[in-house]
């Protein structure tokens, strides 16, 4: 029962992390914001799949595939910052 609500406790966090990245996004329309809101949420979703199912083998290998998707949404979005020119100051 514990375990349920300490995956809950962290899906909540990082729903929130997704929303302050969306609130970023609202002001600068960066995509930057946008791929780090989705890869928290992904991580979120992967969370609270895992709170559920994390007995059933077939359903905790599609909600450890999310984490990896949400990760590499993150690691996209790093790069994808890295290889834009500096804007000019």
């Amino acid at each position: 029962m514990i375990f349920a609500w300490m995956q809950g406790a962290i899906s909540m966090g990082l729903l929130v992390v997704a929303m302050f990245f969306v609130s970023f996004w609202s002001e600068t329309r960066d995509r930057f914001f946008a791929f780090f809101a989705t890869g928290f949420a992904v991580l979120s979703v992967h969370r609270t799949i895992f709170a559920f199912t994390y007995t059933d083998a077939a359903w905790t290998n599609f909600s450890f595939t999310l984490r990896l998707v949400g990760y590499l949404i993150i690691l996209g979005a790093i790069l994808d910052r890295r290889a834009r020119p500096a804007a000019s100051a």
